[in-house]
């Protein structure tokens, strides 16, 4: 197995307070500076999942600012300027980035939108040197948290979530995996702005008094498979693996690949220590395939659970070796939701209300609107589904179990009637040779004027235009 050197830092409330608290008080006098409205003033905190992160994210909601998590690894400028311009971030601090270049991107981007740029370091350092007196250090209101609900170029949206629905998702969270204060989370592969690394592998197991083991390799330019079992195999005490789901059959078929030896020293670490959940992260219409939960279990001794959630309503079902439950359902067996409520709207898009929903998209009060819709009636009855709260439309396409009663998964499909009537149009369209697009006109000479060139006064040629007392003398091509 190849060797990196890896920094791992165990993060718990008693090693973040004293950081927290210094960058608080540096952000409080840095934002006097700003001018904002009566709204709180919006800071993006860009970087990797580190102490100083993870530090930066408490401190902006501590000082009274709605805070932006980015992670701008692996992004284009484009990708980094659309994220700051649609939150309308008015500050950033930079926190735990290593590269150079992801700085110099997150500098440029800032002052093409006309925001501030600073680090966490500094604010860090401000506040340390600042009287307790100079920096006010009175309680403020916790603000809302702007998640990015997607990381595409032109779709990327800024879900406003209010402090209260984002205690309940950390409630929700904390009860779904059981977490307790012996607990020890690891995260591998996951974007430091994704919703689930921010509730569920850090603010949850935070708030009942857990640890999350930060790893950052000292080459932050890549992620790699290798990397993860040298983390694995680091960290013997964890108990909660997070990863993403894109990274779960990269993770077997290196395992094939370790020595005898390193397999047999997993099998007695899990067999001393079993991790009590794995857990991926899956986008909209995974699937999980029988051979995959098969193979997982065999090599982690645990199985996989896939977590499907979205910035606009946080966590909502999972699903476990083939035994699919809902979201925040406390026993498996229970099945039943807390916190949310859901319907099965047009095309089997997962419908959900409760009060871990969204307030809206920043400054997007069309898509807003959009985005929620009415309940799809029951009966005749209850036309509104017995409340007159609108549902939010998650993206996620579902379908439901006829065993159980428990949410499925459906896979992506493609349509193709646009194809097809496009396709169709371009055939009946006039002028056009079959599919080749070739026009069936020719081009045309027409007589045209060619100065061949100018006589000056004195009887001179004179072959350029710079000259304005001149006569001009042609011959035409065509008689």
């Amino acid at each position: 197995m190849p060797v990196r050197c890896f920094a791992s830092v165990a993060l718990n409330l008693d090693t973040l307070r004293p950081l927290e608290d210094s960058i608080a008080k540096g952000l409080r006098l840095r934002l006097r500076s700003l001018e904002y409205s009566s709204r709180p003033c919006v800071v993006a905190v860009a970087g990797t999942k580190s102490l100083e992160f993870a530090a930066a994210l408490r401190a902006v909601r501590a000082a009274g600012a709605t805070v932006v998590p980015l992670d701008v690894q692996g992004r284009s400028p484009e990708e980094v300027r659309n994220c700051l311009a649609e939150a309308r971030a008015q500050l950033t601090v930079a926190a735990g980035i290593s590269c150079t270049k992801d700085a110099a991107v997150l500098r440029d981007a800032s002052h093409f939108i006309g925001a501030e740029a600073t680090t966490a370091q500094m604010l860090y350092e401000l506040g340390d040197s600042a009287s307790d007196s100079a920096a006010d250090t009175a309680k403020q209101d916790s603000p809302s948290v702007l998640l990015l609900s997607d990381a595409g170029v032109q779709s990327v949206r800024a879900a406003e979530v209010h402090h209260n629905a984002m205690q309940a998702r950390v409630k929700t969270a904390a009860e779904l995996w059981r977490f307790t204060a012996q607990d020890r989370v690891v995260s591998l592969g996951l974007r430091s702005d994704c919703p689930a690394a921010l509730v569920e592998t850090l603010e949850a197991p935070l708030s009942v008094g857990a640890t999350v083991n930060v790893w950052s390799p000292r080459s932050m330019d890549d992620q790699r498979v290798w990397d993860f079992w040298t983390i694995m195999r680091q960290d013997a005490e964890a108990t909660v693996a997070f990863v993403g789901a894109r990274w779960c059959w990269k993770l077997l078929d290196a395992y094939a690949s370790l020595a005898a030896p390193v397999r047999a020293e997993f099998a007695e670490r899990w067999a001393k220590k079993p991790l009590r959940h794995t857990v991926a992260v899956a986008p909209p219409q995974f699937t999980q395939s029988t051979s995959l939960s098969q193979q997982w279990q065999e090599v982690f001794k645990c199985p996989l659970t896939l977590l499907y959630s979205c910035a606009e309503a946080g966590s909502l079902y999972t699903s476990t070796a083939g035994q699919e439950r809902r979201a925040a359902a406390a026993p498996p067996s229970d099945g039943e939701c807390k916190g949310i409520e859901w319907q099965i709207g047009d095309g089997g898009e997962l419908l959900v209300r409760g009060e871990t929903v969204f307030a809206g998209y920043q400054g997007r009060s069309r898509l807003s609107a959009e985005a929620f819709t009415k309940a799809v009636p029951t009966s005749m009855d209850d036309p509104d589904g017995g409340s007159s709260t609108p549902f939010v439309r998650t993206g996620h396409i579902v379908s439901i179990d006829a065993a159980n009663g428990a949410l499925l998964s459906s896979p992506a499909t493609y349509d193709t009637a646009i194809e097809r009537d496009t396709e169709r149009y371009l055939k009946r369209g006039p002028g056009l040779v079959k599919e080749l697009m070739k026009p069936e006109w020719h081009i045309q000479k027409v007589p045209i004027r060619v100065y061949r060139y100018w006589r000056s006064k004195k009887g001179y040629r004179v072959y350029t235009k710079k000259h304005n007392n001149v006569h001009m003398v042609y011959t035409s091509k065509y008689k």
